[in-house]
C-alpha cells in the first residue's frame, strides 16, 4: 500500500488569501488542492494486477487493463456473493475483434481498488481464462479523474481533475472505440497505437505490415496468443532500423505479428509515466528526464513546520527538530528523498506556483492526513 501526508499552502498563498478575501472566496477549492489517492500496483514479467475489495469482504486480484474499456468478474465469485443479473453485457474480444456470447452483467457493491472506493460497479460476467485472476478493471472505473500509472514505481494515482493537474505537452487521441491511444511510427508508416497494459508483450503489428517493413527474414509462428475469445498464433521477426512509441524510440526491434491493430504492450508501457483521461478521451506518456520543472528555488519556503532550502545547487527539506535530507529530482514537481528508495515528495502548483506538496511513502496502509 501507499501513504500520502499531505502539507498545505505556503505563507505566500496564505498572505494572497488574505489580501483578497472576496477573490479567495470565489477561488475554486479544487483548483488549489485537486483530492489525490494511490493505489499499490503489482506487477510481473507479464501481468499488471490490482487488488479489488468488494462489499468490504472479499479481496480479489484483478487485472489493470488499459485496453478495455468495462470491467468484468470471473463467474466463481458473481457465484460466491450470490450476485444477481441485472443486465445484458455486449463485449467485444480485442484481440479478436469477435463478439462474445453468453455474457451478462451484474453490479459489485463497494468496489475498493487497492484502496481507493470506487462505490457500486456494474460488471461483466465471464469464464476468465486464468486462475490466478478474478477479472479486469480498466481506467473508466475512476469516472472524470486523471488516472497515472507509474509502473517504475508499481503505483497507480488517481486525481481530480483541474487545468493545474493536466499533464503539459501534446496528449495522444483515444481510439475510435474509447480506448487510450499513443502514436507509433516507423519505416512508411505513422498510425495510432493501443496502450494496453493488458497485452503481455513489447510492440504488435497486424500481419498485413509485415511485407511492408525492413525485416532481416519472414516472420515464422513464435507462439500463440490466447484471450477470452479464443487462441490465435503469433508471428515474430526483428525489424532493421527504429520505431519510435511516443516517448521511446526502439532500435532494431522484434516484432510480433497477430491481431487487428497495432497494440503496445507492457514490457514497453513500464518505461513510461502514462496519464489517461478516460471521459476528455485523451492521453499522455512521457519518461522520467531527471529534471525539476521549475528553478529549485521556486519550491523553497517554510511549510507548517518544514523548510525547504537551497544550499548552491541542492534542495534540502528539514522538518524543525530534525536533521536534513537531500532532495534530488525525479521527473517534473516529483523529487526523490536521496539514499531512500521508499519515500518521495510530489510538489503541487496553482496557477500561483507551488502551494503545497505530497509525501509518499509504501506501507501497509493507505491514509491521508495533513502535517
Amino acid at each position: 500500500m501507499l501513504t500520502r501526508r499531505s502539507v498545505l499552502l505556503t505563507p505566500a498563498a496564505l498572505s494572497l488569501v488574505a489580501a483578497h478575501p472576496k477573490a479567495a472566496l470565489a477561488l475554486d477549492v479544487q483548483n488549489v488542492r485537486p483530492r489525490s489517492e494511490m493505489a499499490s500496483l503489482f506487477v510481473s514479467l507479464d501481468r499488471l494486477l490490482i487488488i479489488a475489495r468488494i462489499a468490504n469482504g472479499i479481496a480479489a486480484p484483478m487485472i489493470f487493463d488499459t485496453g478495455t474499456s468495462g470491467s468484468a468478474i470471473d463467474t466463481p465469485y458473481v457465484t460466491a456473493l450470490n450476485l444477481q443479473k441485472t443486465g445484458d453485457a455486449i463485449t467485444i474480444d480485442g484481440a479478436t475483434g469477435k463478439p462474445l456470447e453468453d455474457r451478462f452483467l451484474t453490479t459489485l457493491p463497494d468496489v475498493n481498488l487497492g484502496g481507493i472506493a470506487v462505490g457500486d460497479q456494474d460488471f461483466a460476467v465471464y469464464s476468465h481464462p486464468s486462475p490466478n485472476e478474478a477479472g479486469i478493471v480498466g481506467p473508466y472505473i475512476f469516472g472524470d479523474r486523471l488516472v497515472c500509472l507509474e509502473l517504475s514505481h508499481d503505483r497507480l494515482r488517481v486525481r481530480d481533475k483541474s487545468r493545474f493537474t493536466l499533464p503539459t505537452g501534446a496528449s495522444y487521441p483515444y481510439l475510435p472505440d474509447e480506448r487510450p491511444g499513443i502514436t507509433v511510427e516507423g519505416p512508411g508508416f505513422s498510425v495510432l497505437g493501443l496502450m494496453d497494459t493488458g497485452h503481455t508483450g513489447s510492440l504488435t503489428l497486424p500481419l498485413a505490415m509485415a511485407a511492408s517493413l525492413p525485416l532481416e527474414k519472414a516472420p515464422t509462428v513464435i507462439g500463440a496468443a490466447t484471450s477470452v475469445g479464443g487462441t490465435q498464433p503469433i508471428y515474430g521477426a526483428r525489424m532493421k532500423g527504429a520505431i519510435r512509441v511516443g516517448p521511446l524510440v526502439i532500435t532494431d526491434p522484434e516484432l510480433q505479428f497477430y491481431g487487428q491493430r497495432v497494440n503496445v504492450g507492457l514490457h514497453l508501457l513500464r518505461q513510461m509515466t502514462i496519464v489517461m483521461d478516460p471521459v476528455g478521451k485523451r492521453s499522455w506518456a512521457t519518461t522520467p528526464d531527471r529534471r525539476a520543472a521549475s528553478p529549485l528555488s521556486n519550491y523553497a519556503g517554510r511549510y507548517d513546520g518544514i523548510e525547504i532550502r537551497v544550499e548552491g545547487e541542492r534542495l534540502i527539506y528539514q522538518r524543525d527538530g530534525r536533521a536534513p535530507r537531500l532532495l534530488t529530482p525525479h521527473d517534473g514537481d516529483l523529487f526523490d528523498f536521496a539514499n531512500d528508495p521508499v519515500v518521495q515528495i510530489q510538489f503541487v502548483r496553482n496557477e500561483k506556483g507551488i502551494v503545497g506538496f505530497d509525501i509518499i511513502e509504501r506501507t501497509l496502509t493507505a491514509v491521508d492526513r495533513t502535517g
